[in-house]
């Protein structure tokens, strides 16, 4: 795995904490979302992009196909990203599915 890019329960919001475990996503939305951080990192799709806002991307389209909140601005806030970044992530995970 490319050392750059960091699971999604790691990736620490301003306060430290996991991204998943400060929007309260459940462990089905944190496997979904990892699955599809791990996809792209196959594909060679995530070079040169934020990893907070990969995985904030992932978890958001993560809870959007598992019927979950939308959370777009509390993932952007969580990971310290802006909701452009989210949806350009979101437009990258549309690649592998």
């Amino acid at each position: 795995m490319d050392s750059s890019v960091e699971s999604t329960r790691s990736i620490p919001d301003r306060s430290g904490d996991p991204t998943t475990t400060r929007t309260d996503l459940g462990a089905d939305v944190e496997r979904y979302a990892q699955e599809r951080v791990d996809a792209l990192l196959e594909r060679g799709l995530i070079g040169g992009r934020n990893p907070g806002g990969v995985a904030a991307g992932c978890l958001y389209h993560a809870s959007l196909v598992l019927g979950c909140e939308a959370i777009t601005q509390k993932a952007a806030t969580v990971a310290d990203v802006s909701p452009v970044t989210i949806r350009s992530a979101v437009e990258l995970v549309d690649q592998v599915e």
